[in-house]
């Protein structure tokens, strides 16, 4: 390695150039300070005005045709992983690694810290005598939180993880890797700071020894900007690297603080919910249509679409639906069981029932009425998904990314529904809000409305 070193006006003194050198290891050629033609020529010849990292080819007396490899992305991500530094070098480290979290190199602890069953691990700021674990004694816990720290911001919290899990005894194990990528110009430096962190909360991790290759690969699969947790299920094979932003929004009690855990949470909060003990309240158990009175028992086995919106009373008398009697204690309680974390906010709401009773989709709104009626003529009932449903409603918590992995399709027969108006005066018009055309936008709902209306009368 042969070291050129450009000086700034400002700079430009020995003491700062041997400062500089310091970082670097005894065995590197350097262009003396003394000798500042040939520094200048060099840099200029090759026309290099910032930090910049050429690989040449010792074969060949002109520099610029023998250039392999040039910037210096190849050591800031790869560092000595991508020896020799060849193109093909880098190409091959990639493939190994993409599709992230999907290649054995990224989808388990042992490839992600590139380690064996058999290594042993130490505990931070432990008493001697405390004991040593192995990556297997790890494998064999439900769930692993790799802590990549590199503020240690999330320190606090992680205290707060380590004592809910212990108390309730559940299965997690956090295991610290240092990550002294950004703002550190002495790893060592940085390991004392953390370790004292880590001191000040009384909090003693798991952690794997400071290495180079392994906090580069982790910040390229995660490029974190501040303390990130990957949580691993060991015995699923699955991985989640979004375990921070599930523990900051949801809390300790998210608990194993996977978006797939958060999800199936949403959708068994469901399952016990129909839409008969829905709308049927004390000693009422009818809808209305027109002056008519139609029993709540007569949508069974029917598509039924639930519409909590204040323009019900104006839609009514042109659109063939049923409308649930107002009583504000019963409207107050169906929106708190479709929406027990914290209600509509001032939206209004389209949810969709499946002919078993049970709700299909929170957001049928998107699913159904951007989709309209098929070439047949008739309404796409049936592909709605609670799962996905429940995905949407975690956004933003949930990257979108997840919904590509997660969401299932699950296909019924097309059939003809009823749409039910629950009457309430307290919700706001969710559309004419999300689209921003006010009330511009009900002439439009209603014109499409009575496209449907013909569709549902035949």
């Amino acid at each position: 390695m042969v070291v050129v070193v450009k000086m700034k006006k400002l700079a430009d003194y020995k003491q700062v150039f041997d400062h500089f050198l310091s970082a670097f290891p005894p065995s590197c050629f350097v262009i003396p300070f003394e000798d500042l033609k040939r520094r200048d020529f060099i840099c200029n010849y090759l026309q290099l005005d910032y930090f910049q990292c050429l690989i040449l080819d010792k074969k060949g007396t002109d520099m610029k045709k023998n250039i392999l490899l040039h910037g210096n992305r190849f050591v800031g991500d790869y560092g000595a992983d991508a020896f020799p530094f060849t193109d093909e070098k880098l190409q091959e480290l990639q493939a190994d690694e993409e599709p992230r979290w999907k290649t054995c190199s990224t989808n388990n602890l042992v490839g992600l810290l590139r380690c064996k069953l058999s290594d042993v691990l130490k505990k931070t700021n432990a008493e001697d005598g405390c004991g040593t674990v192995t990556i297997s004694d790890l494998n064999n816990k439900d769930f692993v939180g790799l802590f990549l720290c590199i503020k240690g911001d999330l320190i606090p919290k992680l205290k707060e993880v380590y004592q809910h899990c212990k108390t309730h005894h559940k299965s997690f194990e956090i295991l610290l890797v240092y990550m002294p990528m950004l703002d550190s110009l002495d790893p060592q430096n940085y390991k004392l700071f953390v370790d004292n962190q880590l001191q000040k909360h009384n909090l003693s991790l798991w952690y794997m020894p400071f290495d180079n290759s392994v906090s580069r690969k982790l910040y390229r699969l995660v490029c974190p900007l501040e303390d990130e947790l990957i949580i691993l299920g060991t015995q699923d094979g699955s991985i989640d690297p979004y375990g921070r932003e599930v523990l900051i929004t949801f809390g300790i009690n998210a608990y194993p603080f996977t978006r797939k855990e958060l999800v199936q949470r949403e959708v068994n909060k469901f399952k016990e919910l129909t839409l008969e003990t829905l709308l049927v309240y004390e000693s009422q158990s009818y809808l209305l249509k027109g002056n008519t009175k139609i029993p709540v028992a007569d949508l069974r086995g029917k598509n039924v679409l639930l519409w909590m919106s204040s323009l019900s009373p104006k839609l009514s008398e042109v659109m063939p639906w049923l409308v649930c009697p107002f009583i504000a204690d019963h409207s107050a309680s169906i929106e708190k069981k479709l929406f027990p974390d914290g209600g509509m906010h001032g939206y209004d709401a389209l949810v969709e029932f499946g002919t078993d009773g049970l709700v299909c989709s929170f957001t049928a709104d998107e699913e159904l009425l951007d989709i309209g009626v098929d070439e047949s003529g008739k309404i796409p009932f049936g592909r709605s998904n609670l799962r996905r449903s429940a995905i949407k409603n975690l956004h933003p918590w949930i990257p979108i990314a997840f919904c590509v992995v997660e969401c299932h399709f699950l296909l019924l027969n097309r059939s003809y529904g009823q749409f039910l108006i629950l009457g309430t005066e307290l919700v706001a018009y969710r559309v004419v809000q999300r689209l921003q055309l006010e009330l511009e936008m009900i002439g439009i709902l209603i014109s499409r409305m009575e496209n449907w209306k013909r569709v549902l009368i035949k």
